[in-house]
């Protein structure tokens, strides 16, 4: 199957990054890097307006002096993202009007960062995302599941804050889960299974919960774990990495309501989007009717954070944490 080029508009790139700046979803140092990379791009290719000894002196230098006011606004209020519309440099006046072609080949540095902004521009159409992602894996990876599969799940982790949008990272799983049933993830996955070969391992997740409400959180959920994995529950809260995964002793639903309200009640910096994530890869539950450990499913974490919102698990197999939420509502603020 042949699919277009997904040529994708630096000026649309930018205006992505201002959105979510705007969002307050990026962090700085992370926006300027592409910011950076974009301009780079731009100069790599020579893509440029008009060189200095071609304008007019006089046009020339109000644009100069137009780029350096908008510069200094951007230096000055990070909470507006300005992005110039051209920058100058070695005596060239660079446009931002111009198309990209990313690939992996085009692009092998920024490649990772720049696919998660090209995808997230089509978050409004699923039909675009799943074209897109298979135009990638066919030019980018030459049809290699293995590889774009393992591709797929370091993007997760290391473009959160990128793919914040839930149709964006809904889409990616989706395709994640096709890959899975192929013949070459699934042999790959049977010799990590068999010692033969290592898991890639992908960045850990991290959730960053309030410091004056840690305690209590800690002990509203130490109940619900074992002695060994309550100690382990406390080293990931503090951000730190874990080997495997932590068994929750009660059904997924308890366990996903209680970051929801945590979350809601903005005593979790991050995302929904990015909870779900963190929930699946730190944590397991107890089949009630099996008793067994079984992994979190994606689809249903989702529907619980973002589609139903009010859905609850019956008293007796809550975890509360009303005394933590009425605290903050009755003094404004945390103890």
């Amino acid at each position: 199957m042949k699919y277009p080029n997904y040529n994708l508009n630096t000026y649309q790139l930018f205006e992505i990054l201002r959105r979510q700046w705007d969002e307050g979803i990026r962090q700085r140092r992370q926006t300027i890097e592409l910011v950076e990379t974009l301009k780079k791009i731009l100069v790599e290719k020579q893509e440029y307006v008009m060189e200095k000894e071609e304008l007019n002196a006089h046009v020339f230098e109000e644009r100069v002096r137009r780029y350096q006011r908008e510069l200094a606004q951007v230096q000055k209020n990070y909470d507006d993202f300005p992005h110039p519309t051209f920058f100058v440099q070695a005596g060239k006046l660079y446009s931002f009007e111009r198309d990209v072609d990313i690939t992996k080949h085009t692009f092998p540095e920024a490649y990772s960062a720049l696919f998660a902004l090209q995808v997230s521009s089509y978050r409004r159409k699923p039909s675009r995302i799943k074209a897109f992602l298979n135009y990638q894996q066919q030019v980018s990876f030459q049809n290699n599941a293995e590889h774009f599969y393992h591709f797929l799940q370091e993007l997760l982790h290391e473009q959160t804050a990128i793919l914040y949008y839930d149709a964006v990272v809904d889409a990616i799983d989706a395709v994640k889960d096709r890959l899975e049933g192929t013949q070459a993830v699934a042999l790959a996955q049977e010799k990590v299974r068999k010692g033969e070969a290592k898991q890639p391992v992908a960045a850990s997740t991290t959730i960053h919960l309030q410091v004056n409400i840690f305690d209590a959180v800690l002990d509203k959920l130490n109940p619900f774990f074992s002695e060994e994995d309550q100690a382990k529950l406390y080293q990931l809260l503090k951000g730190e990495p874990l080997s495997e995964k932590l068994h929750f002793l009660s059904q997924q639903n308890t366990l996903v309501i209680a970051f929801r309200q945590l979350q809601e009640n903005n005593f979790i910096a991050e995302s929904k989007a990015y909870l779900k994530r963190w929930l699946c890869e730190h944590f397991t539950y107890k089949n009630i009717r099996t008793t067994e450990q079984k992994e979190l499913a994606q689809s249903v974490v989702h529907q619980i954070l973002c589609n139903h919102p009010d859905r609850q698990v019956k008293k007796e197999s809550r975890i509360d944490l009303s005394d933590i939420v009425k605290n903050k509502v009755s003094t404004g603020s945390l103890k």
